[in-house]
């Protein structure tokens, strides 16, 4: 129910207001409530925006047809100033070796030819390691643009600190992070400066706390939560 306050001067008009707002306000009434959507609506996109920008782990990076970064989030250019998986240069990025480039620039293309609702996927090997990491290429439809997503693995640091928000102490925690990297426990207990069997029992501790049956699935639960944002 809307409630609306008039203030009377004693003008030649007050006797016709009631019949005047009765007209007007129904219009007036619908462009307000427009501008408050419309206000949440932009506020709602900025959101996005700055939580992709800001908070995701994962790389993005908007590429033009030439494969020159137009625009990165905080985690793509942190990728591109350590230059192990991808590097910035005058004709576009660059991988660690001729091939991968070529299959990087082939892929952009491609991605740009087929147009909207094109995926590819590339798996990129980083300089000094050997592991390969999988990046996807999206087309931006209506635009010679095209993003790239790059998965990163998780900072053990923010693995900690997820599962201390999880309940677990800092121990705990430390324990929970190196059964996450998948280490025979003997390797992570070396690791932890603990005896094999002191870190069996934190380890069973942990999975009890969080209620996980099994390594594997605190491991994939640790991982997803740490992938999801920046610390």
């Amino acid at each position: 129910m809307d409630a609306i306050a008039l203030r009377l001067e004693g003008g030649a008009h007050d006797p016709h207001c009631d019949g005047i707002i009765a007209a007007i306000w129904p219009m007036l009434r619908e462009d307000c409530l427009e501008e408050l959507s419309g206000r949440k609506e932009a506020a709602a996109a900025d959101a996005l925006l700055w939580m992709i920008s800001k908070r995701i782990q994962a790389g993005v990076l908007v590429l033009d047809e030439r494969g020159r970064v137009v625009r990165a989030n905080a985690a793509g250019a942190e990728i591109l100033r350590e230059g192990r998986l991808l590097r910035e240069a005058a004709d576009g990025l660059h991988c660690p070796t001729p091939n991968e480039t070529r299959a990087l620039r082939h892929a952009l293309k491609e991605c740009l030819t087929q147009g909207a609702d094109t995926e590819m996927i590339l798996f990129l090997e980083r300089d000094g390691d050997c592991g390969r990491l999988p990046v996807s290429l999206s087309s931006y439809p209506g635009e010679d643009l095209v993003v790239a997503l790059i998965a990163r693995e998780p900072d053990p640091k923010r693995v900690e600190m997820i599962a201390q928000k999880m309940g677990l102490t800092p121990v705990e925690a430390r324990v929970a992070a190196l059964m996450q990297l998948g280490i025979p426990n003997r390797q992570a207990a070396y690791i932890a400066g603990v005896k094999e069997q002191t870190f069996n029992t934190y380890a069973k501790r942990v999975l009890a706390k969080l209620n996980m049956s099994s390594r594997a699935e605190m491991a994939h639960m640790l991982t997803w939560q740490a992938g999801m944002g920046r610390a």
